[in-house]
């Protein structure tokens, strides 16, 4: 089982200058995260279950104060339910010599939030096998390193895993729109950070968002202590894996050329449906770089000029791993 603790805080007051993005960030992360691709549910299938705290000028409705947000989240690495738990969180952070801060609603001078401290000795101390920290605030690269003055040092037990919006002397920038940040993870949660197979996780998230985010001054940190890659979302892949599975029986080996001839191309109109068939597979493997012609740039021309194709060097990486995995 999956959890997911989502946190948007963007009032503040006592002079603190409220957000405006913060609580469309933790909605937007929590819609993703709930659900994944599905072949046969055009609705999906439950990922994450997620809860989500908002903040709110209403008299009605409780604060998210330190003590609160810190009850929760012990609450979320302590669930006897979750093999995975994941805590999200959007709104201001502080640093001060004594470390840094995820500012609560009732923040003061010197009691600003919850500490980076606590939630990394909360997670250090998680019956969760697997726990990971995405942090949307300022200074939140601070997260996990050792409290000592300018020590780039982390200590994480195995299974804790961290990913923030910038560097531990950075700002996060953001606007009514929500942060940058979160923009580019939600961009990377809705496929542009997965893998062929639609499978999503941290590292491929945390290289999405470093890669989008330029010449920026504001650089994503990513600090892990991992046994196994956990499986954040899963998307349409770009190709079905029973697609995929034949790679093997189109080429025997890593080395093998496919001989190719009209025979494999439909609009010729030869009839040979087995040819016209592999050359299908051929084609959707050579539209995301797996398949290449050995001369011609284009399939159809190399069918119809009869030169052979071959794997890329990526399509060698997916060959062997289908080998291992499913034969």
């Amino acid at each position: 089982m999956k959890k997911a603790l989502i946190v948007g805080i963007n009032h503040y007051g006592k002079g603190i200058e409220d957000l405006k993005g913060c609580i469309k960030d933790a909605e937007e992360v929590a819609s993703l995260l709930a659900i994944n691709y599905c072949e046969n549910n055009q609705n999906g299938e439950a990922n994450f279950t997620c809860s989500v705290l908002k903040s709110s000028v209403k008299s009605n409705e409780q604060p998210i104060t330190r003590s609160l947000l810190k009850a929760k989240i012990k609450e979320l690495f302590e669930d006897p339910e979750a093999d995975v738990v994941l805590f999200y969180f959007s709104g201001h952070g502080f640093q001060n010599g004594l470390g840094g801060y995820l500012a609560t609603q009732d923040v003061e001078s010197f009691d600003e939030g919850v500490s980076f401290n606590d939630v990394i000795t909360l997670a250090n101390n998680a019956t969760s096998k697997e726990v990971i920290i995405i942090l949307d605030c300022c200074y939140s690269g601070n997260m996990g390193s050792v409290p000592i003055q300018n020590n780039p040092i982390s200590t994480l037990r195995e299974g804790v895993s961290i990913l923030t919006a910038s560097t531990s002397n950075q700002y996060s920038w953001g606007s009514s729109k929500g942060g940058c940040f979160t923009n580019l993870l939600c961009n990377g949660l809705r496929g542009g950070s997965a893998d062929l197979l639609g499978n999503i996780d941290l590292v491929r998230l945390y290289r999405h968002t470093e890669r989008m985010l330029g010449a920026w001054d504001q650089r994503p940190t990513l600090k892990v202590n991992l046994k196994t890659s956990v499986l954040l979302r899963k998307v349409e892949p770009q190709l079905p894996l029973s697609i995929l599975k034949k790679i093997t029986l189109h080429f025997p080996t890593l080395k093998h050329k496919i001989q190719l001839d009209p025979e494999f191309e439909p609009d010729e109109g030869n009839g040979n449906t087995s040819k016209e068939d592999q050359f299908g597979d051929l084609q959707k493997m050579a539209n995301i770089g797996l398949v290449k012609p050995v001369i011609r740039d284009s399939m159809y021309y190399a069918a119809i000029n009869k030169y052979q194709c071959e794997l890329t060097p990526v399509g060698k990486q997916y060959w062997e791993m289908v080998t291992v995995k499913y034969n």
